[in-house]
């Protein structure tokens, strides 16, 4: 499993006004977590896109936009 960047940059923009530190607060990441898979530094670990994966059933995001099973 990784993280779309393309549609993780879309639930940014969306979800968080593109703020990565109100992102990071809502999946219980680090902020440099997020920056990192912005900046393409990082497609997540299994941590976080678990965690990643929690908050998108919780609000209702579809999370097949954002991660991707390989």
């Amino acid at each position: 499993m990784n993280i779309k960047r393309e549609g993780f940059l879309e639930l940014l923009e969306k979800n968080f006004e593109g703020n990565c530190a109100k992102c990071a607060r809502a999946i219980n990441v680090n902020t440099s977590t997020v920056c990192r898979i912005i900046n393409g530094n990082s497609k997540g670990g299994l941590q976080v896109v678990t965690k990643l994966m929690q908050y998108c059933k919780k609000n209702g995001v579809n999370y097949e936009k954002v991660i991707f099973f390989d």
